[in-house]
């Protein structure tokens, strides 16, 4: 996963061992020892792993295997998020239950924030009071200064809910020692803007859907309910222009398509509506210059917010505000907002609300709890073998690099100085972040998560004028996922993420190269990816390839593209290869690194076997593990149309089938459907 793009949604696989693979006798067996390590009982044999290597790994897991009502899917990954979630639960009960805590002290924050939104007595009291002021501050706009005065005023004061509009301080693309005010496009209460312009029955269904929703929170808000029926249309429609403004998720994929450095006088001139030097003034921001992604965007909304009326933009306000406030609020609203979410991803029943409560304290005081959460489930050992399996992989990729037979020496040398200063960040940060400052009580859980958001902002425009910290991290130490951000070149692994089963402590090499190896190796190759590679050493968009090069990288590019479009999804819809070119990129080099790096381990050289398996097949099987999924179609048909991933069972059998090994591994031969003809298989990195 790059920062910025959308959250990576890893499921994984449990496996199973290979039979009929035509095995050679004379090789010793030993008994597994690796237990936890790979699920020999999930396997369908009667699926050959050369016809369709995902569903033999995993077809009797798939077919026992129910969806819990509270979850969009099943797997792997979730499975250790749940697991997480109960290491969270654990230390915040714990802080929680703590007479007398020192006042800011990272146990009392994140022990009263867990116990505000545990609170359903008074969340159910308090109804929509909480949102009293904001309310009251949309109701007296009268034009559209007033408008943006409302828009400013929420975001300084730590709601940051009503902007039709997102930004937010970053690195200049360009310049990525320097912070920038950056400014993008936004406001949908949809996904993205395809979901405005579909004219199937699903999406007329969604939009239908969408229109209940907004129609039932302005209802519950005090709106007539006649009245509120018209007020959505409304809203609808407004957004509806603003998503033909907006680019779609292929073409917000493109850097310097979406990087524009401006001026305030440069946009008073496209934008005029917004009075640029008031606007940022109302922001607190002392900035001439900002970065300006999608310009043609707020061409657009300027002329919007003269042409639509101020009573319009007031009911879209205060939707907008409620929205982004529903998960705690009263039941009441939150159903509302779960009805919708169940029409999107076809869950039956909302997470217990622990967990959200949980995830809450993760998100908003993350490196608070995170200080603890790896005292107790990240020992040294863990960090260490991860610093030497990094060091191994860039060593591995270095081999890659060397010998591509695509790539002139010149562009050779600075893509190896790129790999050679890319930072690696393992658990946690070194520097852990100061939210002693911020007051958190047990009265509200809303107005927590607003003087929360007041210190997050300040702390956000504090970097403006500074050099930018490249130890910062970007998600907490508990989350389970992983990202390699292309403006400080460095690849980021949190602790949650590094336990079974991605990582066992005490697991084989050929399991840990498989999995967590081919992550390394995935988030490294981010960095070589179609938009990473337009970044250079230090994190700059910049080009750093020759153009002939560049064009035999945009030809390798082209085929992964072609390969997985051809990958049905549901009944006629297809994987999206421009919107998913990335990462395949990211599977397809991160596995064939991962294989090059195990290769380097004594083990698999071995002749060995482990419950009948080849070091190489348990590296494989291991790798089909990582994606193990079962999914409902409601969130495959919205993951088609916003997710950058593949669906997993395309990541594994697409990947493997780009793989001289896996074929050697496995017997597969011409006319196997894991069989693709050399002349089609993508070798890019």
């Amino acid at each position: 996963m790059k920062k910025k793009s959308n959250g990576k949604t890893i499921y994984l696989l449990l496996i199973t061992a290979i039979v009929a693979i035509g095995l050679s006798s004379c090789n010793s067996e030993k008994k597994n020892t690796y237990k936890d390590s790979l699920d020999l009982s999930a396997r369908d044999t009667s699926v050959s792993p050369a016809q369709d290597f995902f569903e033999y790994a995993n077809g009797t897991w798939l077919k026992k295997t129910k969806i819990p009502a509270d979850k969009v899917g099943w797997g792997s990954y979730i499975t250790l998020r749940e697991k997480v979630s109960e290491q969270i639960k654990g230390i915040l009960d714990s802080c929680a239950a703590l007479k007398n805590p020192e006042p800011g002290s990272p146990v009392q924050q994140i022990g009263d924030l867990y116990a505000s939104a545990m609170d359903s007595v008074a969340i159910e009291k308090a109804g929509i009071s909480p949102l009293k002021k904001s309310l009251s501050q949309i109701e007296s706009i009268q034009n559209v200064p007033d408008l943006l005065t409302v828009v400013s005023t929420d975001k300084v004061d730590g709601y940051g809910a009503l902007a039709p509009f997102y930004y937010g301080v970053e690195p200049d693309a360009k310049n990525s020692n320097v912070e920038r005010m950056g400014f993008y496009q936004g406001g949908l209460g949809l996904p993205n803007k395809t979901y405005y312009f579909k004219t199937d029955s699903a999406g007329k269904a969604v939009m239908a859907d969408y229109h209940q929703l907004i129609t039932k929170l302005l209802t519950l808000s005090g709106e007539d309910s006649t009245v509120a029926v018209t007020h959505a249309g409304d809203i609808i429609a407004l957004e509806t222009k603003m998503a033909a403004a907006s680019k779609s998720p292929v073409e917000l994929r493109d850097p310097k398509a979406n990087y524009h450095l401006l001026t305030l006088k440069d946009m008073d001139k496209i934008a005029p509506q917004f009075h640029w030097n008031t606007l940022l003034t109302a922001f607190r921001v002392k900035e001439d210059t900002l970065v300006v992604e999608q310009p043609e965007f707020y061409k657009a909304l300027s002329g919007l917010l003269t042409a639509t009326p101020i009573s319009i933009w007031k009911e879209y306000l205060k939707f907008h505000l409620i929205l982004n406030h529903s998960d705690w609020l009263s039941s009441p609203f939150f159903n509302a907002r779960f009805s919708f979410i169940q029409s999107l991803t076809g869950m039956k029943a909302s997470p217990p609300r622990w967990q959200r409560a949980s995830g809450l304290v993760n998100g908003e005081l993350g490196d608070a709890l995170g200080k603890i959460y790896v005292e107790r489930y990240f020992p040294p050992s863990a960090k260490a073998y991860m610093e030497k399996m990094v060091d191994n992989l860039k060593a591995a990729f270095k081999e890659h690099i060397q010998n591509l037979d695509w790539m002139s020496d010149s562009t050779k040398a600075k893509a190896l100085d790129k790999l050679n200063a890319m930072v690696k960040k393992i658990g946690y940060p070194d520097k852990w972040k100061d939210y002693s400052s911020i007051h958190i009580n047990r009265s509200s859980v809303i107005d927590n998560m607003r003087q929360i958001g007041i210190w997050r902002y300040h702390y956000n425009l504090n970097k403006l004028g500074k050099p930018v910290d490249r130890s910062e991290w970007f998600m907490t130490p508990p989350t389970v996922n992983a990202y390699y951000n292309p403006t400080s070149n460095d690849i980021n692994f949190p602790a949650g993420y590094l336990q079974p089963p991605y990582y066992f402590q005490h697991g084989d090499d050929a399991v840990n190269y498989g999995s967590i190896g081919e992550t390394i190796g995935h988030e490294m190759t981010h960095g070589f990816d179609d938009q990473g590679s337009q970044f250079d050493k230090d994190g700059n968009l910049k080009n750093w390839w020759t153009k002939a090069d560049r064009k035999k990288f945009e030809e390798h590019a082209a085929r992964i593209v072609k390969q997985y479009d051809n990958y049905m999804v549901l009944d006629t819809v297809h994987v999206n290869g421009e919107l998913t070119e990335g990462e395949n990129i990211a599977d397809n080099g991160g596995l064939a690194i991962a294989y090059t790096a195990f290769q380097k381990t004594p083990e698999a050289h071995k002749d060995t076997l482990i419950d009948g398996l080849t070091p190489d097949q348990r590296f494989f099987l291991s790798f089909a593990q990582e994606w193990r999924v079962k999914v409902r179609p409601q969130i495959l048909q919205t993951r088609i149309n916003t997710d950058p991933h593949s669906p997993e069972n395309y990541r594994v059998n697409g990947s493997v089938s780009n793989m001289p090994a896996f074929y050697k591994a496995f017997n597969v031969k011409p006319g196997d459907k894991m069989y693709r003809p050399d002349s089609v298989r993508v070798h890019i990195w």
